[in-house]
């Protein structure tokens, strides 16, 4: 396992911080762990100014959760023995802080302790500098803001002075009133699943259990499509102030709870389900007031409050400590809070409430990345976060006066979506559902442009429409519905953007150029495109994220995938039955589902500590390149207990899944790179602790062919062809076979029109070596054959105009070059080189780009540690 040097990274700053310039050692086991053991910021820098402050609880005699009302002693100051008096010094009920003011350059100290009587204990003295290059956000305290709380309803929203004046088009309202029927007679139609011909299959093929919950999901999509009914004509109401919207909103309501009783009672209830009808309750009470009656408003407020004691004990135990707990950042959290308000000036806990959330949402929200916009789980699940995402930055924004979007991470976020889930392409192609989506994150992008007029949004959406024309002249079958951002489409993210009180308007003067691939180095993902002003191009995505398997991510770190014109080429196989049954966690979540390395057949565990880090990138001219390094990828902790009781369950062991080596990855570095529009070079180099098999790994959706040390496939717009090659003898195989079968007994598959047919799956392997390097070059084409691997006098590889030389003897220091008469060079490894008869003189260890076309001809390349790495 590769260990990293971190000991004066005080002294560094914020700058770029690399290998050679730091000394020490990192022993840490995950950058991003599940929950949180260790307080924050420890490693003497701090990201953001103002900062926040977090600590661990102190846990009952159980080891379980803080004892109830543990309270802890904080103070700050940049006298070391806090005798200043301007040492700030606080008792909380919480386990993280905010000085909500910006902090002076300097040395700052800070301790907290266990208050107990009265008495503190207090714990390790920790320390950090300011330098004046963080980036800033200051919020204000919550006690000055409170009284922005409208005290009569509505109040989430909308304000009561806002009531059928709020700031959308009249066009826009008319056609969203349109279709609502205002009949008041109350629908009759049950909202369990209760298609019997269905339900007589499922039964004869599924457990107790798994019919279970098949038929509670189901059950939780068709309450959903009630709810969604329910809450535009909740909509209507305060859209027009009128009545005849209330009356019919009273009558949905009170036909979503019965409706809701009848699942409760037949067991098939799940979290989803409860949340829209508590949803759907908190609404009403907000929305119609007035027209409740007394014993309704009070069953009501008991209902919410009783939920909301528990949600509260929930987020205080995993809000704060565990770093992605999905169901909670994606609607848990927002539903609390709204409710929150609604419940303000009836329930007195409420004020603890909002406070408690104000306080954790402006701390760690985003959670899905530190600030480069990215999304560590993936995008196929990222659009279950939008709402929340934008909902809350709207809400604090119009309660607090602050502006939420000003945080670099949503500053960051149009850009990542640009390239990352590009239009015409499948969405990112990491993590559960993001190998099928398209465009899912397009009414994100849509929310940003409307309220920060950010150009890399504003050029997704001239995409799509582009396409769309596109597709309509060609008469081809729309892949995704691209629908127009308006209210009648995106009733709820549109609904909060008008509620936006801040203004970013106006035309930019720069002309908009995007460069040729990004890099998001907090999650760990790098985008190359060979064309970004069209869906007609070679996208190569790659992934070695800090964050490691979490969540709905996947045990593949150093893995790649290909797509043109938005179809897979060599791209990650497998179907997402569940989140954890047999197929899922061994053709799909697993690392030989990907295009990645496995060692003796071992692939990476299912955790945090299953980590990379992309270290280098540069772009420019016709030439990208990245360097991820997974070296700490394969040797943590291997499951989740998650996922150890779900395997226990199917009847499934570790070792089936993850592999029953004991040797220790000691380097995977992979270097990667887009040459010009059609040819991909990879190189991997690769140690562990004892001997062992390396495999390198090629997936396609398509037939994969292999002759004479090439793998081909083909999809609907292209055909490659990738030639591979070591400094170790090596073993071609290849199969349709999924290590276990893919059957869609949840039915994902068919919801989405997907058959679950056989993929295809190719492994290059070497003999037992401790060490070992693969070569490969992947050559592309959409008109025909790609161009043929030919071998020069030189020993070079040749593929079209472009040459490579590169190291594949053992022993040897590993190095290449990829050069371009005309479009420029790609070197690593050496020391001097000569290009267009200019020559250079380099650092071996780093990695270059020759541009010709640029003043400054010289890329420099050395390795960048990303956030996640240095503030913690």
């Amino acid at each position: 396992m590769k260990r990293y040097i971190i000991g004066l990274l005080i002294c560094l700053g914020l700058c770029g911080v690399t290998r050679a310039e730091v000394v020490g050692e990192d022993s840490r086991e995950e950058l991003m762990p599940l929950k949180r053991s260790e307080c924050y910021p420890i490693s003497g820098l701090i990201t953001r100014n103002q900062p926040w402050f977090y600590w661990t609880p102190k846990m009952d005699k159980n080891n379980k959760f803080p004892e109830v009302n543990m309270r802890y002693a904080f103070r700050l100051s940049q006298d070391s023995t806090f005798k200043s008096e301007n040492t700030t010094s606080v008792v909380l009920d919480r386990m993280f802080y905010s000085p909500h003011k910006l902090l002076t350059k300097g040395t700052w100290y800070w301790q907290y302790g266990w208050l107990d009587d009265d008495k503190v204990a207090w714990k390790e003295q920790y320390e950090f500098k300011v330098t004046g290059n963080e980036s800033t956000f200051v919020t204000p305290e919550y006690s000055t803001w409170m009284k922005n709380i409208p005290k009569s309803h509505p109040r989430v929203l909308c304000f009561p002075n806002e009531l059928g004046k709020l700031n959308i088009p009249s066009s826009a309202i008319v056609d969203f009133l349109r279709p609502i029927d205002l009949s008041t007679s109350e629908p009759t139609k049950s909202l369990i699943y209760t298609k019997k011909s269905v339900l007589d299959k499922k039964k004869v093929v599924l457990t107790p259990k798994q019919y279970k919950r098949f038929v509670g999901k189901r059950t939780k999509e068709i309450y959903k499509v009630a709810l969604e009914t329910f809450d535009k004509i909740s909509k209507g109401y305060l859209l027009t102030g009128k009545k005849k919207y209330q009356d019919v909103a009273l009558c949905h309501f009170r036909y979503l709870k019965k409706q809701y009783e009848n699942i409760v009672a037949s067991g098939y209830i799940n979290d989803f389900t409860r949340g829209f009808y508590l949803n759907a309750s908190a609404t009403i009470f907000d929305i119609a007031y007035d027209r409740l009656s007394d014993d309704e408003k009070n069953e009501i407020i008991q209902l919410l409050k009783k939920e909301q004691e528990e949600t509260f004990v929930h987020i205080k135990e995993k809000g704060h400590l565990n770093n992605l707990d999905s169901h909670l950042w994606q609607h848990h959290l927002r539903t609390f809070f709204t409710t929150s308000l609604t419940l303000y000036y009836h329930v007195p806990e409420a004020k603890e409430w909002v406070s408690y959330v104000y306080e954790l949402w402006t701390m760690r929200a985003p959670v899905g990345s530190m600030s480069d916009g990215g999304w560590a789980p993936g995008n196929g699940y990222f659009d279950a976060n939008k709402t929340s995402l934008i909902a809350m930055s709207v809400l604090f924004s119009r309660l607090t006066e602050v502006d939420y979007l000003e945080q670099p991470w949503f500053k960051n976020t149009a850009k990542y979506f640009y390239y990352t889930s590009p239009v015409g392409f499948i969405s990112g192609s990491f993590g559960d559902n993001a190998d099928v989506k398209r465009e899912n994150c397009a009414s994100f992008v849509a929310s940003i442009a409307k309220l920060t007029n950010d150009p890399f949004a504003k050029h997704y959406l001239q995409n799509q429409r582009s396409l769309r024309k596109e597709e309509k002249e060609r008469g081809i079958k729309k892949k995704v519905s691209r629908k127009k951002f308006n209210l009648k489409n995106q009733q709820e993210l549109y609904w909060y953007c008008s509620l936006y009180p801040f203004k970013h308007n106006g035309k930019s003067k720069a002309k908009f150029k995007p460069a040729r691939a990004a890099a998001f180095s907090d999650i760990g993902v790098v985008s190359m495109r060979s064309k970004t002003a069209t869906s007609h191009s070679t996208l190569l995505t790659f992934r070695s994220s800090p964050f490691g398997a979490t969540g709905h991510s996947h045990a593949c770190q150093n893995a790649f995938n290909i797509q043109v014109d938005g179809e897979p080429l060599f791209f990650r196989t497998g179907y997402y039955s569940s989140f954890t049954d047999p197929h899922s966690m061994m053709s799909y979540r697993h690392t030989q589902a990907h295009n990645s390395i496995l060692m003796d057949s071992k692939g990476q565990p299912m955790t945090p500590s299953s980590y990379g880090m992309m270290l280098r990138f540069g772009t420019s001219g016709a030439i990208s390149y990245a360097k991820g390094d997974a070296s700490n990828a394969y040797n943590g902790k291997a499951f989740r207990d998650l996922f150890l009781s779900k395997m226990k369950e199917y009847k499934i062991t570790p070792e089936e899944v993850l592999g029953t080596s004991d040797a220790e990855m000691e380097q995977f570095d992979r270097h990667i790179s887009l040459l010009g529009d059609n040819l991909i070079l990879i190189y991997d180099e690769l140690k562990a602790d004892r001997p062992v098999s390396w495999k390198f790994l090629l997936q396609s959706r398509a037939e994969l062919k292999y002759r004479d040390q090439c793998i081909s496939t083909e999809s609907a717009s292209a055909s490659g062809k990738a030639y591979i090659f070591s400094d170790h003898k090596i073993n071609f195989s290849v199969t349709n076979e999924f290590a276990s079968p893919a059957i869609d007994w949840l039915g994902n598959g068919a919801k989405r029109g997907i058959k679950y047919i056989p993929h295809w799956h190719a492994s290059v392997a070497t003999n037992k070596t401790k060490s070992a390097k693969f070569f490969t070059l992947i050559s592309i084409s959409q008109n025909g054959e790609p161009l043929t691997l030919k071998r020069g006098k030189d020993g070079s590889y040749k593929v079209g105009r472009w040459s490579v030389e590169v190291s594949l003897d053992q022993g040897e220091t590993p190095k290449f070059i990829a050069k371009h008469p005309k479009k420029g060079m790609l070197v690593y490894g050496y020391d001097k080189v000569t290009y267009q008869g200019v020559k250079y003189n380099l650092i071996k260890s780093d990695t270059y780009i020759i541009d010709p076309e640029k003043e400054e001809k010289l890329i420099h390349m050395v390795d960048q540690y990303p956030d996640a790495y240095k503030y913690y």
